[in-house]
């Protein structure tokens, strides 16, 4: 595992994926750790190449992503040590066919049991969807039980809703390019903010999209009065706001300290 993801030599100069990180070949999860690592860092350089962020933005790829990489990591090689627990389950150390070793009651429950064991290794969608920037992984947690959230640091929550008038993923609402703020109906009602040359788009639930049965805009915290979530180009969730006003106190603050 690198110690930094930026160059102290090079101006601008980043690692990512397998230059990044290492994983065992075996356990998974490098392939997604690098596109997470991806996905962080472009709109990062865009805004410091657009002039709307400073560059210091930029070594909030390293802080960000070096705890996901290493809870990725963890993960992996604890797959990896239950894949090889599985393998030799079901091969054994003698010259037993597999046939041989299915047919005997005890061989049999090992390998499922080893089966079981290896539950998580091909279902952690928790691990790679429910991380939280700014949030240690909670290893109480199965990496497998995903729980939509809104809280800051955590990816915009996935629904179907009717937007321009067809139905597509909250998750494509998002701008790339800039920030997007989600609003309740009783927030002012605007379609564009920018704000220090900060690109804001707005999506007004009811104006903007649909959410027929409002489990998303209860999830969001949208469904009454004047309330906002404020969205980070990558889809992650930078804060929950009141007014206009709170967005550029909390906006200024971020691109400050970043």
């Amino acid at each position: 595992m690198a110690k930094f993801y930026r160059s102290r030599k090079i101006r601008n100069g980043f690692i990512v994926g397998d230059a990044a990180h290492c994983f065992p070949s075996t356990g998974g999860l490098g392939i997604n750790t690098g596109i997470g690592d991806v996905h962080n860092l472009v709109w990062k350089i865009q805004a410091v190449e657009n002039k709307w962020a400073p560059e210091s933005l930029l070594d909030t790829y390293e802080t960000e992503r070096i705890p996901i990489a290493i809870a990725n990591s963890t993960q992996s090689s604890r797959n990896e040590t239950k894949i090889h627990r599985l393998g030799h389950a079901v091969f054994g150390e003698d010259d037993k066919s597999v046939e041989q070793r299915m047919a005997e009651a005890t061989a049999r429950q090992e390998i499922q049991d080893a089966i079981m064991d290896n539950y998580e290794h091909f279902d952690s969608l928790d691990l790679q969807l429910g991380y939280v920037y700014g949030r240690p992984r909670d290893w109480s947690k199965s990496v497998s039980g995903f729980v939509p959230t809104s809280v800051p640091g955590a990816r915009l929550p996935h629904a179907w809703v009717m937007f321009e008038g067809r139905e597509i993923s909250t998750l494509d609402t998002a701008k790339g390019n800039g920030f997007t703020l989600y609003t309740s109906p009783d927030f002012v009602a605007i379609q564009k903010l920018e704000i220090d040359r900060v690109p804001i788009e707005v999506v007004q639930i009811g104006r903007t999209i649909t959410d027929e049965d409002g489990e998303w805009t209860r999830l969001m915290g949208l469904q009454e009065g004047p309330a906002g979530v404020l969205v980070r180009p990558d889809q992650h969730i930078l804060a929950k706001v009141r007014s206009i006003e709170e967005i550029v106190s909390i906006l200024r603050a971020f691109l400050a300290t970043s």
